[in-house]
C-alpha cells in the first residue's frame, strides 16, 4: 500500500499537467481548398507561417526524397507513395494559412478523383497518417518550444514586475494615508482645543489671541495639505489598481501558455526518444 501511494504522489504531478491543454491537437477535418471540400488532418501550430512551411517541406523532402510543389496556394506532390502510411499511390497535399494567432496545417493524401484519406474508409491507413503528421509536429516543437518558453518567460518577467511594482505603490500609499489620517487627527484634536480656548479666552484682540488664532490657521493649513496628499495617494492606489487588474488575465494567460509549452516539450522528447 505504501508503495502504490509514493507512486501516485509521483504521478500527480504529471496527471495534473497532463489535466491542462498541451500543443499537439491532430483532427480529422473537412475543409475548403480553393473551393473544394477535402478531407484532410489538420493540426493548429505556433510560430511562423514561413518557418512552418520551410519545416515541413523540409520535412517531406527529408522523409520522402521529394519536393513540395506550390500550386494555386497549395503545397503538392503528384503520383507519390508515402511507405509509412500506404501502398496506395496518390497526391499528398499541404494547405497552410493562418488562422486565430495560430498556423493551420492541413494535410490531405488524394488516391483517386474526389477520394482522399478518412477514417470511414481507410482507417488503419488514417492512424498511420496521424503519426505522420505528428512525427513533424514533434520534430517542429522540438527545435521551435525552448526558445519559445524563453521569450514567454520573459515577457512573463516583466509583467510580474510591474504587477509587483503596482503592489508596491499601492501598499506604500495606503500606509503613508494612514499616518496623514492620523496626522489629521492629531490636528484637528488641536484645533478642537484652541477653539475651545479661544471661546473661554479673556485676552480679546490681544497678543495671545493673535497666538491662537495663528495657530488654528496652521493647523488648518496641515489638514488641507494632508487631504491632498491623501487624496493623490488614494488616486495613485486606484490608478495602480485598474493596471494589476489588466494585467491578471495577461499574466494568467502567458502562465498557462508557458506550462502548456511546457508539458508539449515533455511529451515531444518523450516520443522522439520512444521512435529512435
Amino acid at each position: 500500500m505504501k508503495t502504490l501511494l509514493i507512486i501516485a504522489m509521483a504521478l500527480l504531478p504529471f496527471c495534473q499537467l497532463n489535466a491542462q491543454n498541451s500543443f499537439l491537437n491532430f483532427n480529422e477535418e473537412n475543409v475548403l481548398i480553393n473551393g473544394t471540400p477535402v478531407n484532410v488532418g489538420n493540426v493548429m501550430l505556433k510560430g511562423d507561417i514561413k518557418d512552418i512551411k520551410k519545416s515541413w517541406v523540409s520535412f517531406i523532402k527529408t522523409h520522402l526524397d521529394e519536393k513540395m510543389k506550390e500550386d494555386d496556394g497549395v503545397l503538392i506532390i503528384e503520383e507519390t507513395v508515402i511507405n509509412q502510411i500506404t501502398d496506395k499511390r496518390g497526391d499528398l497535399l499541404a494547405y497552410i494559412y493562418n488562422k486565430d494567432n495560430e498556423i493551420s496545417l492541413n494535410v490531405a493524401y488524394k488516391l483517386g478523383y474526389d477520394i482522399y484519406l478518412n477514417s470511414k474508409l481507410y482507417p488503419t491507413e488514417l492512424d498511420k497518417f496521424e503519426e505522420f503528421i505528428n512525427y513533424f509536429v514533434h520534430n517542429y516543437y522540438n527545435d521551435y518550444l525552448p526558445d519559445y518558453i524563453k521569450d514567454k518567460s520573459k515577457s512573463l518577467k516583466v509583467l510580474q514586475k510591474e504587477n509587483k511594482k503596482a503592489n508596491k505603490s499601492i501598499k506604500k500609499s495606503k500606509k503613508q494615508n494612514i499616518k496623514l489620517n492620523k496626522s489629521n487627527t492629531k490636528y484637528q484634536k488641536k484645533t478642537s482645543k484652541i477653539d475651545s480656548n479661544i471661546e473661554n479666552s479673556e485676552f480679546g484682540d490681544g497678543d495671545e489671541m493673535n497666538k491662537l488664532t495663528t495657530s488654528k490657521s496652521e493647523n488648518e493649513n496641515k489638514i488641507s495639505e494632508n487631504k491632498t496628499k491623501i487624496d493623490y495617494n488614494s488616486g495613485l492606489i486606484s490608478t495602480n489598481e485598474i493596471i494589476i487588474s489588466s494585467l491578471k488575465p495577461q499574466i494568467d494567460s502567458l502562465t498557462t501558455e508557458i506550462s502548456s509549452a511546457k508539458l508539449t516539450l515533455i511529451e515531444v522528447r518523450s516520443k522522439i526518444k520512444t521512435s529512435k
